[in-house]
């Protein structure tokens, strides 16, 4: 595994398909996305559910009590496989071949 990208979620359901949708058009293919649901009270698991039946084996979530953006970046970088990692916040998106032009 090359690269994973781990985003902190915490009521971003608003937020969330976009930033994804930016992650998922990557021009590189060798990544996955861990994100740790930090205690939202908005619909943003049952958007994290649906986005990793979409992609399983690629996408994974866990949902923790809320703890802070510092914690559930740790709670994820503990499962990281990526020999590199990258940091999207849930409320973000990134242009299509960002993470090629940082591996690169």
């Amino acid at each position: 595994m090359l690269l994973t990208i781990i985003i902190p979620a915490w009521n971003a359901e608003k937020t969330l398909d976009e930033c994804l949708n930016s992650i998922f058009a990557q021009t590189v293919s060798d990544f996955e996305v861990r994100i740790v649901n930090d205690g939202s009270t908005d619909g943003t698991e049952g958007l994290l559910r649906q986005w990793q039946a979409r992609y399983p084996g690629q996408l994974f979530f866990e949902t923790v009590e809320n703890g802070g953006q510092g914690r559930a970046r740790n709670l994820a970088l503990e499962k990281a496989r990526g020999q590199f990692i990258g940091f999207v916040d849930s409320d973000d998106w990134i242009e299509p071949d960002m993470y090629e032009k940082l591996l690169a």
